[in-house]
């Protein structure tokens, strides 16, 4: 999975709003916040998971508190840990696979 579509696995999870650039006709652009389901209507979406801690960080406690709250033997993913010594890329796609994981098992 790239980046980008990590990053927006990552909103859709979080259920976030994102930051878009908007440019009309003109050429003059703006940021505004959108559905993560409708970023893919604009230029540039601001999804910074990947190169910002705080951002991922919040991902990192909403999956820790999944977690606890949902003990399963079989998940082995252990971010708190991976955030102390791990760069941002391998938190980043830890969290990636969790998601992919979790949109898998999840009772519908």
């Amino acid at each position: 999975m790239n980046t980008i579509e990590g990053n927006k696995l990552i909103a859709e999870f979080m259920g976030e709003r994102v930051m878009v650039t908007y440019k009309d006709a003109s050429g003059k652009g703006w940021n505004i916040l959108v559905n993560v389901e409708d970023i893919d209507k604009y230029e540039k979406a601001f999804l910074p998971y990947d190169s910002d801690w705080s951002w991922l960080m919040k991902v990192v406690k909403k999956i820790n508190r999944w977690h606890i709250d949902n003990y399963c033997e079989k998940m082995d993913f252990y971010l708190f840990h991976q955030s102390i010594t791990s760069s941002i890329d391998m938190v980043w796609d830890g969290c990636v696979q969790f998601i992919q994981w979790y949109n898998e098992n999840k009772i519908k």
